[in-house]
Order: C-alpha cells, then sequence, then structure tokens
C-alpha cells in the first residue's frame, strides 16, 4: 500500500496575483458607481427659506391724499379762482403729522394761499417754484389726534394764468420723507397713495339763443340754436344745448347733454381745433369754457 499524497502548498505567486485582480476589480467597481457622501443633517440645522414679495405701493392698504376742485370737471375761465382742497384718509390710524407738497406749472397756473381744514392741528408752509409744501402737526401737546377719513384737511386757492390743460399733483415716493407723508401716532409713515387733478383753462364765455358772440382773439363765433331743459320731475329726460361753431370758414355744430335738470353742468365736445366744456346752463342761456386742442 502505497502511503497517501499531501495536498500540495499554494504558490505565493498566485495568491498575490489573484487578490491584486479582486482589489482592482473592486476599486473599479466602487469608482463606477459612486454617488458621493450624502451629508448627514439633524433637524434642528436644516433651514427654511421663505420668498416674500413686497406688494406695490398701488395695492398696499394705508393712507392717501387726493386733490379735489369745486370746479366740475376742474373747467374754469382764465384769471378765475380755484379751490383745490387735499382730502386725506388714515385708514382708522391716528395722524401725529403730515406733509403735503404740491407741483404744478409755474407757467400755467400760479398757488395764491393755503387754508388749514383741520383746526386741531396747526400748519407750516413754504413755498418755491412749481412747488408748495405744508406741514401740519397737533396745536399742543393735548390736542386729541384725529384719524382722517376723506378729510379735507387743506385747501389751496389757485389762479389759472393761461389757457390749456394743466397738471396739479402731490410729491410722493414710496420710502420716501422729503415729500407727500401722513405719520401715524406709531411713528410710520402709513401714505401709500396719492392722486393728482387736472385744470381745464379756457376763455369763459356766456351765450344766449340766437344771439352770436365772438371770443375775443381766437376767431371763434359761438351762436347758442337750442336750449332744452328737462323737467325736475322727470327722472329719464335730458338738458340739452346745442350750439353752433364758426371759425375761418368753417362750421360745426355741437351739443351737449345732461341728466336731470338746469344748473352746473359737466360735458365737453370738440370742434374746429377747440375742446369746448359746458359749466352752467339756464332756460336760453348757458357758460362755457373753450380750450384750444
Amino acid at each position: 500500500m502505497q502511503p497517501a499524497s499531501l495536498p500540495k502548498k499554494p504558490d505565493p505567486f498566485w495568491v498575490i496575483v489573484l487578490l491584486f485582480i479582486i482589489f482592482l476589480a473592486g476599486g473599479i467597481f466602487m469608482l463606477l458607481n459612486r454617488t458621493g457622501p450624502t451629508p448627514k443633517t439633524s433637524p434642528e440645522k436644516i433651514k427654511q427659506i421663505v420668498i416674500t414679495e413686497t406688494p406695490s405701493p398701488s395695492l398696499r392698504i394705508g393712507g392717501t391724499l387726493r386733490l379735489t376742485t369745486d370746479k366740475p370737471g376742474g373747467v374754469s375761465g382764465v384769471g378765475q379762482d380755484v379751490r383745490v382742497t387735499v382730502v386725506a384718509s388714515s385708514v382708522q390710524q391716528k395722524i401725529t403729522g403730515f406733509d403735503t407738497v404740491l407741483t404744478y406749472d409755474p407757467g400755467a397756473v400760479s398757488v395764491v394761499s393755503v387754508e388749514n381744514g383741520v383746526p386741531d392741528y396747526r400748519i407750516f408752509s413754504q413755498k418755491k417754484t412749481g412747488t408748495y409744501t405744508v406741514s401740519g402737526i397737533p396745536s399742543t401737546q393735548e390736542t386729541p389726534l384725529h384719524e382722517f377719513a376723506d378729510t379735507p384737511i387743506l385747501t389751496f386757492l389757485v389762479h389759472p394764468l393761461k389757457a390749456g390743460k394743466t397738471e396739479l399733483a402731490l410729491a410722493y415716493v414710496d420710502g420716501s420723507k422729503a415729500d407727500s407723508n401722513l405719520i401715524s401716532d406709531a411713528n410710520a409713515d402709513i401714505l401709500v397713495r396719492v392722486e393728482g387733478t387736472t385744470l381745464i383753462v379756457g376763455d369763459q364765455i356766456s351765450l344766449s339763443e340766437g344771439a352770436p358772440r365772438e371770443i375775443p382773439g381766437t376767431g371763434l363765433m359761438l351762436t347758442l340754436t337750442k336750449t332744452e331743459l328737462a323737467d325736475a320731475a322727470c327722472r329719464d329726460c335730458f338738458t340739452q344745448a346745442d350750439i353752433t361753431v364758426q371759425k375761418d370758414g368753417g362750421t360745426a355744430d355741437i351739443s351737449f347733454q345732461s341728466g336731470g335738470f338746469a344748473g352746473k353742468a359737466n360735458g365737453t365736445a370738440g370742434a374746429l381745433g377747440y375742446t369746448f366744456s359746458l359749466v352752467e346752463i339756464q332756460a336760453g342761456k348757458v357758460t362755457l369754457v373753450a380750450v384750444p386742442e
């Protein structure tokens, strides 16, 4: 009987080669499938990013200042004073002070004076070419603060100098302290919107039915051909005035209609290079303003 043969020991060289191949294959596999480490973040370290949009000043809720006139449609004749009032609203907030900066064309109008509309506040004014700045504060420390709700706080007396359309505005830039402001009792400027107004200034003339009249210096000849007054008790009736306009051989007919009875009226019509605005209508008489276009 032959003795059993012992197993051969593995050759160290091939063992090293095999280990190298396994190591190389593993490295290539990890390289091809690497996605990078995933950082661990504890819940308390997660930050939430919130994107907010600041609404436009015209959409925000806040105080307002607007200009109104005592002339229907802002229509006035040259040299006829217009009362321009600043109306304020403070959205139920008490006001410790206000600033209004009126801007205008000094070649078209002059601002003669300003009146205080809130007796519990005292005003300070400064007039420069094209601007009229007025500030108001409570008269004393004991003066009760007011909430403004369509409150007339100031009235400017404006004197038209020439015919044409001209803008009156309140200077306002969101966030600025050097223009118009409404300051609340929390020391915050709550003003978010202002509204200006337009004056239509022209040559004013009164006409009687059937009597032609010329507007001096314009070459315009106007003839009131008809007035028809609505019955005071008739809701669906109209007050009407028909006028014939002549200039340089041209002729045009214009007509004004308004609901209700006679008196103050508001309407415009264009003809022969002019805009005509009706100011008042009575039986057989009208008053209107002619403005070159």
